[in-house]
């Protein structure tokens, strides 16, 4: 398996879950965003979703019975962002990413996430564990 495949597999999404559990961000709004990423190398597509509750993060593999937004995207398109090359905002305007749902909840009620130093600090340091960087 190559090491891309691996990035976005289960252990991936469990250990980026451990990570973020210790975030606090009760700035930002609660909600949950479905994430349905297409043409994994491996075949077929993969589901996740991140939900904020109460200013804490988890990211859950699989499906949810009711989402808040709804993220469609290729996964060359996640690897992308993933290295920092794009953003969810510029793969959203130039149409490489379909959202379906609550808008405001992910443009204005997490916009503090971005804004946190502790979630850039963890994300940089999984980026740079994946061997994922720019």
């Amino acid at each position: 398996m190559n090491r891309t495949a691996e990035l976005f597999g289960n252990n991936w999404l469990e250990n980026i879950s451990q990570s973020l559990n210790s975030v606090e961000v009760s700035e930002a709004s609660d909600g949950l965003v479905q994430f349905r990423v297409e043409n994994y190398p491996e075949g077929g597509y993969r589901l996740f979703y991140v939900v904020i509750e109460s200013g804490r993060i988890t990211v859950q593999l699989g499906r949810s019975k009711s989402p808040d937004v709804l993220l469609k995207l290729q996964y060359s398109d996640l690897v992308l962002i993933w290295q920092g090359q794009m953003s969810l905002e510029e793969a959203y305007m130039t149409g490489k990413m379909k959202l379906e749902g609550n808008q405001v909840l992910l443009i204005d009620g997490w916009r503090p996430l971005k804004a946190s130093p502790e979630l850039r600090a963890i994300l940089q340091a999984a980026r740079e564990a994946s061997g994922m960087t720019n």
